[in-house]
């Protein structure tokens, strides 16, 4: 077992029976991995290691990819990396800021995330082939995180510090941003 760790932003597998996840060793250790871990039986397999610090992790939709904030090195940001189960790790994103939650779109064609500092982010898109990433929040200068997306894949839901902070719902394309809740 890889202990000390400690557990993050696990994700369900697309026929649900087992849960990735990121483990990550204590403050001041080198090392985290993603494990597999079987819903029935708890055993754990390990998926991807070889990194400084992985977070949020997310499932393609076919099951045989996943998605994850993770560094490599301790003088790099965070970034979204694909991670083939079955060869080798790609970044996806490359900007000056840490990355913070990752969301796929349900064709699987889109990835969704945060990118910014601990005052001020942004949420972006970028095409799972890793292109640039668009800005769904430009401008605004505020802290948006969470962001979530709706059953039918039309929406999105963020929690953000925007107009007072709040709840806040828009388009997949950052269109028709409106307050849900204060």
């Amino acid at each position: 077992r890889f202990a000390p760790g400690f557990f993050v932003g696990p994700s369900w597998s697309p026929d649900g029976t087992t849960i990735a996840t990121a483990e990550n060793r204590g403050e001041g250790a080198v090392g985290g991995r993603i494990v597999g871990i079987d819903v029935a039986s708890g055993s754990e397999t390990e998926l991807s290691t070889g990194w400084s610090f992985v977070g949020q992790v997310a499932w393609s939709a076919d099951g045989r990819t996943l998605y994850a904030v993770a560094r490599r090195g301790f003088n790099t940001n965070e970034r979204i990396w694909q991670i083939p189960l079955k060869g080798e790790p790609r970044p996806i994103t490359n900007t000056l800021f840490d990355h913070r939650i990752v969301s796929l779109s349900a064709d699987g064609k889109t990835l969704f995330f945060v990118a910014g500092d601990t005052t001020r982010s942004e949420i972006y898109s970028v095409p799972v082939g890793g292109k640039m990433p668009a800005s769904l929040t430009p401008g605004t200068d505020a802290f948006h995180d969470q962001p979530r997306l709706s059953p039918d894949g039309s929406r999105l839901v963020f929690a953000s510090t925007r107009d007072g902070g709040g709840l806040f719902l828009m388009g997949v394309n950052g269109e028709s941003v409106r307050r849900l809740a204060d």
